[in-house]
């Protein structure tokens, strides 16, 4: 990600935006990159034009709930699959633990 000239402004890297574009013509894609090199921020791109529910997994409960407050403070919906909690599962992004995904995407869940 690149600062813009504007304040708070990001430029996706030229990998973010083909991914937003794999992703925009309805292409699956599948990321891998070093911890905090932006794989957050493509999905983040693409949540104001979400059609239909995602799924948002992440490896830890600690980063499910701290993205699940994070996208509720900028007024997302968003719900929460866990071991320990489960929130608002039919938001709009369902943030969910790779293991507990897995377990719900073997039920029919989601």
């Amino acid at each position: 990600m690149t600062p813009g000239f504007g304040a708070g402004l990001v430029i996706p890297d030229l990998w973010q935006q083909d991914a937003v574009r794999a992703l925009q013509q309805g292409k699956d894609v599948v990321v891998q990159a070093p911890t905090g090199s932006g794989k957050t921020y493509i999905f983040e791109l693409l949540y104001p034009n979400l059609k239909a529910q995602a799924v948002f997994t992440v490896p830890t409960r600690a980063l499910a709930n701290d993205k699940l407050s994070e996208w509720r403070a900028r007024g997302w919906d968003v719900g929460i699959s866990t071991g320990d909690v489960a929130l608002n599962l039919d938001a709009k992004v369902v943030v969910a633990t790779l293991e507990t995904q897995r377990g719900r995407f073997l039920r029919g869940e989601g």
